[in-house]
């Protein structure tokens, strides 16, 4: 089955962020399944195929752009997957605290340091 996966990258301004690079992996093991990046208005399109017996239940989407932090984001699994993301822009008080991981859609799981 050919899976299509869409949506766009902005700032927490609004704005869109070109050239954001989008990964989709497996979240058990990161094998990856296909990548792209945002166009101009930072919308982005990828498509994978996977054998109907091997199809996740979840793949991870990980955004990435510069000056900006890194999301990783867990989602259902299905033919057509959309998911429109906000990247949190790089200060020096984000720059303190780790990653943090979207466990389902508006579910947020926070490893920071306070200083």
């Amino acid at each position: 089955m050919e899976v299509v996966v869409t949506g766009t990258v902005t700032s927490n301004s609004g704005a869109p962020i070109e050239e954001a690079s989008i990964d989709v992996q497996l979240p058990d093991d990161g094998t990856s399944l296909a990548s792209t990046s945002t166009d101009g208005t930072g919308a982005y399109e990828t498509t994978f195929v996977v054998f109907e017996e091997n199809a996740p239940d979840q793949v991870q989407l990980t955004f990435a752009a510069a000056e900006f932090m890194n999301e990783d984001v867990i989602v259902g699994f299905g033919t057509e997957i959309q998911r429109d993301i906000t990247l949190e822009a790089i200060t020096p008080k984000s720059l303190g605290s780790e990653p943090k991981t979207i466990l389902q859609q508006d579910t947020f799981q926070y490893q920071a340091t306070s200083r």
